[in-house]
């Protein structure tokens, strides 16, 4: 191979410009067809409709993880505790947990760590005490359709890089979601995997909630791998 410089005029601007051919036995196998200026600008739009792109699909994952209310919180507007927390808190195996009476904005800034995390193509998840009680029971149904959607679900939450759990404590959970908890929180912290979650209750009632048995390895392991900020 051999290269070979010979002017030629561009194919988008029409400009004359100096070009750099590769040939093989004499004959060109590649031609430079474009001056350095207008493969600048191809490259610049490329990267734009990337960026573009990448916006897209991160506003597309906040959505399906938001519900619309907590789309557009300012955070000027949370608890300067609860902002302070979410806007320094890093992606690690340690989570984040928001605990409060009710009212003080804990869901805002919780839904506000996933869309920064969204933002730095972060993969997110997020579902209440209620609707996590439900897929526990869901995944025994006889009804197929619901079952595998809850297996599917339940999965996903080991898996996906951040899980919101909000509410947690709001109603006292059944064995089958104890279990179910337990073995979650267990599979996530094996595998470094953050939980972020929220609470009105404090340690002392949250216990209650739980069996006796099963108390200690749950409240443990959310003690243990989420640094509690406290309102």
């Amino acid at each position: 191979m051999e290269s070979c410089i010979q002017k030629r005029n561009c194919a988008d601007c029409g400009h004359e410009f100096v070009a750099y051919d590769i040939l093989w036995d004499a004959r060109p196998v590649i031609q430079q067809q474009r001056c350095e200026q207008c493969v600048g600008a191809i490259e610049r739009a490329k990267h734009a409709a990337e960026k573009t792109e990448r916006i897209k699909k991160q506003k597309l994952a906040f959505h399906a993880a938001c519900p619309p209310l907590y789309r557009d919180t300012e955070p000027a507007r949370l608890h300067p505790k609860f902002r302070e927390s979410v806007q320094h808190w890093q992606y690690g195996p340690r989570g984040l947990g928001l605990v409060g009476i009710a009212g003080i904005g804990k869901t805002r800034a919780a839904y506000w760590l996933l869309k920064r995390m969204v933002a730095l193509d972060q993969s997110v998840l997020a579902t209440n005490a209620t609707t996590f009680a439900k897929l526990c029971i869901d995944q025994f149904s006889d009804d197929k359709e619901s079952k595998w959607a809850a297996v599917r679900t339940l999965e996903a939450i080991r898996r996906i890089d951040l899980w919101l759990l909000d509410d947690l404590g709001k109603q006292r959970m059944t064995e089958r979601g104890e279990v179910e908890l337990h073995a979650i929180l267990e599979h996530r912290t094996a595998y470094k995997r953050p939980i972020i979650w929220t609470s009105n209750s404090t340690s002392e009632v949250l216990r209650a909630k739980f069996s006796e048995e099963r108390t200690e390895p749950i409240m443990r392991r959310l003690t243990d791998f989420t640094d509690i900020i406290s309102v």
